[in-house]
């Protein structure tokens, strides 16, 4: 019987992190949308089906020029949907695509869920989270920063070994004009 019971939820769960079409409503497959309404969490937020895109554009302000910047997950394709991390800030609205930086569920989750272990070991989920995270280059948490869990076996690329990253659990920051990919475990 507990086979079963696992074999059954392992066959859910994929379509389940995939989709919430579960709720019935006019938004597209993997649109949070639903989520966020049921949740009561006010964010700026919309999926595009089209190009796959989650847009979480307009909630922060990651180069502190008091100005909401742009983040967007965009859909790799393929049969198991992944979604890489697009930045645009608003000072020098250069586009910064993280194509090694892939997720595939980018729901927004709350610093919350990383207090309750007390950040260390983070949890599995939630895989992305905003906050003023205190930093070195920032001690006192003045400005937005991401939070990101990747999967262990994104982390044997080569862009990894360069960012000399060695944790499935990432902080980005603004530093000095750029967007720094850092271990959030060190």
């Amino acid at each position: 019987m507990l086979s079963f019971i696992l074999v059954t939820l392992t066959v859910r769960m994929p379509a389940f992190a995939q989709s919430d079409s579960i709720f019935k409503d006019t938004h597209p497959a993997n649109s949070y949308k639903t989520w966020f309404d049921s949740t009561k969490i006010s964010i700026e937020y919309s999926y595009m089906e089209s190009t796959q895109t989650h847009n979480y554009s307009g909630n922060w302000d990651f180069d502190g020029d008091y100005k909401s910047d742009s983040l967007y997950f965009i859909g790799t394709g393929g049969a198991h949907l992944y979604f890489y991390l697009r930045i645009i800030l608003s000072s020098d609205n250069k586009v910064r695509n993280f194509p090694f930086i892939e997720l595939d569920m980018p729901l927004l989750g709350s610093i919350i869920d990383l207090k309750k272990t007390n950040f260390y070991p983070p949890p599995v989920l939630p895989q992305f989270v905003v906050d003023k995270f205190p930093s070195p280059s920032d001690p006192y948490g003045f400005i937005d920063k991401i939070y990101i869990h990747v999967e262990e076996y994104s982390l044997s690329s080569s862009e990894w070994k360069k960012r000399r990253i060695n944790s499935s659990y990432l902080l980005l920051e603004y530093e000095k004009g750029n967007i720094v990919v850092k271990d959030f475990i060190k």
